[in-house]
């Protein structure tokens, strides 16, 4: 379905749905941050058994990224902040529903895009990589 046929509860449902399916996908968090050998470069690690924090046959880690920033951004979305996010959007999209009632798909979205629904309406469509 176009993004243009979907009313603005439905682009942001829809973005809840692929959050929430690829949270249940991914190593679940936490993702730490530690630091290679040289002791100066970060890098995103998965502890899949924390009794074994030391071997690397426990722990998936992501690689030393270019950005150090990037491994701290890895860490710190997890998929363990997908469920709050994912009641969010849910709970947005339920919301917008209301508000607008069962009007059209074209009237909701030209009332939507100028009023408090437009932050959550952008991200969904960026989770989803769409374009507004």
């Amino acid at each position: 379905m176009a993004t243009e046929d979907r009313a603005p509860w439905e682009v942001i449902r829809a973005a809840a749905d692929r959050l929430e399916k690829l949270a249940l996908e991914a190593s679940p968090g936490p993702w730490e941050i530690e630091y290679t050998y040289s002791g100066k470069t970060p890098q995103a690690v998965f502890r899949m058994d924390p009794d074994y924090p030391d071997d690397p046959d426990f722990s998936l880690s992501l690689g030393a990224m270019e950005a150090p920033a990037d491994n701290e951004w890895i860490a710190t979305l997890s998929p363990a902040v997908a469920e709050p996010l994912v009641a969010w959007l849910r709970a947005t999209a339920s919301w917008a529903k209301r508000e607008c009632g069962m009007c059209s798909s074209e009237a909701a979205g030209v009332s939507f895009v100028s009023n408090k629904y437009r932050q959550p309406l952008e991200l969904s469509h960026k989770i989803l990589g769409e374009q507004p």
